[in-house]
């Protein structure tokens, strides 16, 4: 399955079946599939850093996969690569941690491919073509459909595409209508979204997808902006884009990813749910289409301006 064509919006399940249950994260799937989602983004990390189980995420999914026939309408994206929790520059990019992980991902989620696998980190110190060597066999066997970089630098991109050709196919960054103004990421591992990795995007014809693509919930927390987005320009943006949303009668979080959506077609937003209701907020903005107007005013209230 090609991911062209599809609604754009990404379900993201960093929390799925963590609150209140594990059939709660089996409704929201339902829920995500019923109201025409496509995209669904797990990774064999999520959700480590909650005690109790490993793997969580792709394991509910692939419980998911056996009790309904849902798995040929999703175009199903994982990652592996992911350093020890606590240690984000220890590098797992070695061809047996790399097998680990993509074979212990078809087994949880109960399928015999991957549309899109992403690489969680980069280790410079490591060659390109030794990393995507350790995935040609499984792209070569369709066990991969193809190959992404999450949280990698435009230069590791071009070479893992040289290597890889076409098969390298999307990159994975933090994106948002704040992202240019939010405080230091403490993550330094993590890459950003700006005009270099849009423009490598738009050029190579790559899936950008941006991760905390609502900004943590920002856009209704003026009072009170989760930590990442707590400083003045934020909350001057965050009040800016709160009227421009009245003015136009949406929901502010819709016309963040709404923004995203029309900033460019390469632009996958992943959005995190909590519930159905959240669920269904998130995808009204794929109905919402703004002005000329509003995108220049959305650009320029948030920094954005230069990456467009």
């Amino acid at each position: 399955m090609d991911w062209k064509g599809l609604n754009r919006i990404a379900m993201g399940t960093t929390k799925i079946g963590l609150e209140p249950d594990r059939p709660a994260g089996y409704r929201i799937l339902d829920a995500f599939v019923d109201l025409g989602g496509q995209i669904l983004d797990t990774a064999a990390v999520y959700s480590n850093w909650v005690p109790g189980e490993t793997s969580r995420s792709e394991a509910i999914i692939g419980e998911w996969f056996a009790q309904k026939p849902v798995r040929e309408k999703l175009f199903l994206v994982t990652k592996g690569g992911h350093p020890p929790l606590g240690d984000s520059h220890q590098s797992r990019l070695d061809r047996e941690s790399i097998r680990s992980d993509v074979e212990g991902s078809l087994k949880r989620l109960r399928t015999d491919r991957i549309d899109l696998y992403f690489l969680h980190r980069d280790d410079r110190s490591r060659p390109v073509a030794e990393i995507m060597g350790a995935l040609e066999d499984y792209v070569g066997r369709g066990q991969i459909g193809a190959v992404g970089c999450s949280n990698w630098q435009p230069d590791r991109i071009a070479e893992a595409r040289k290597i890889m050709g076409g098969k390298l196919a999307a990159s994975q960054i933090l994106g948002n209508v704040l992202s240019s103004l939010m405080n230091p990421v403490r993550d330094t591992t993590l890459a950003k979204l700006d005009a270099e990795a849009l423009a490598q995007a738009r050029a190579e014809g790559l899936m950008l997808m941006l991760f905390t693509s609502q900004a943590q919930g920002a856009l209704t927390k003026l009072d009170h902006p989760p930590a990442d987005y707590d400083n003045p320009a934020c909350r001057a943006a965050i009040a800016e884009l709160q009227g421009i949303a009245k003015r136009l009668g949406i929901d502010v979080n819709a016309l963040g990813v709404a923004f995203l959506l029309q900033l460019s077609p390469e632009i996958v937003p992943v959005v995190g749910p909590r519930n159905i209701d959240q669920l269904k907020n998130s995808l009204m903005a794929n109905t919402i289409k703004l002005d000329a107007a509003a995108m220049s005013a959305i650009s320029r209230v948030t920094g954005l301006a230069l990456i467009r």
